[in-house]
């Protein structure tokens, strides 16, 4: 039994690995598309800046100022490749594939909302699943069979600190079946966080669409510019990628409320 209950928290544990290195994946790549198209605002905006310079309608220091943005966002590329590039080394070592093997990210996780199963219930559920508790119930066991069949001929001081031993076991059963309930409480109530913070964020979404599309009305009738577009259609870009990085936090928070004993 003993045997089995380590393969299967084995098992979880590399499950829980490998998905976790594969999202670290999706964000370490949504960061460098997010530092991309700052980039190229930042392009927009140097160009701009140089032909309103030639005209005198900035100073120098706007200009230079403008420039160190560009160059700014230029190192944080580099910095989000390179942050890219170790994350793929990681999930390759987990995955125990070649260095450079690339991946195509098309399996990114979807919304799905907290459902309403009782905490309580979560609670005696995990309980009796966890390998954790499992292991202290049966020293709890172990210990109380000592007791039960130790030779009062060993002596009183012995059968006491049998006695003692038991007292230990269950109190650090109780210890470990405490620790779990406020582990996963933690974790319900961040869930529930999470989940008005992706309604909000897709409130945010419909709104930053709305402001793109006018923006780029006003850019047809030359009312706007190139610049501001670009800089409605970034924030759009980012709060979706938000909205990415928020899902993938709530899946892997909703595996480690069905499964603690794996994170």
């Amino acid at each position: 039994m003993e045997s089995k209950k380590q393969i299967e928290l084995a098992q979880d544990q590399t499950d829980y690995t490998t998905m976790k290195d594969y999202y670290d994946v999706l964000l370490a790549d949504n960061k460098v598309k997010s530092s991309e198209d700052a980039l190229s605002l930042a392009l927009l905006e140097e160009k701009a800046a140089e032909a309103k310079a030639n005209r005198g309608k900035i100073s120098p220091g706007e200009q230079s100022t403008i420039i160190q943005t560009r160059l700014e966002a230029e190192k944080n590329v580099e910095i989000a490749k390179s942050a890219l590039q170790k994350a793929l080394e990681v999930l390759n070592t987990q995955m125990g594939q070649p260095q450079g093997t690339v991946y195509e990210l098309v399996d990114r996780p979807a919304y799905r909302k907290m459902d309403n199963t009782n905490l309580d219930t979560l609670v005696t559920r995990a309980i009796s699943s966890s390998p954790s508790v499992w292991r202290q119930e049966e020293a709890v066991k172990l210990a109380k069979m000592e007791v039960k069949y130790y030779t009062w001929n060993s002596g009183t001081d012995d059968y006491e600190i049998k006695q003692i031993d038991v007292d230990s076991a269950e109190g650090g059963l109780k210890n470990t079946k405490d620790q779990l309930a406020e582990s996963l409480k933690s974790i319900y109530f961040n869930l529930q966080q999470n989940d008005e913070q992706y309604e909000q964020m897709q409130s945010n979404l419909q709104n930053a669409i709305k402001v793109l599309d006018i923006s780029r009305k006003k850019r047809e009738r030359g009312f706007a510019t190139g610049a501001e577009v670009a800089t409605n259609q970034l924030k759009a870009k980012q709060i979706e990628r938000n909205k990415d990085e928020l899902i993938i936090q709530m899946t892997m928070l909703q595996h480690a409320l069905n499964k603690p004993w794996s994170v």
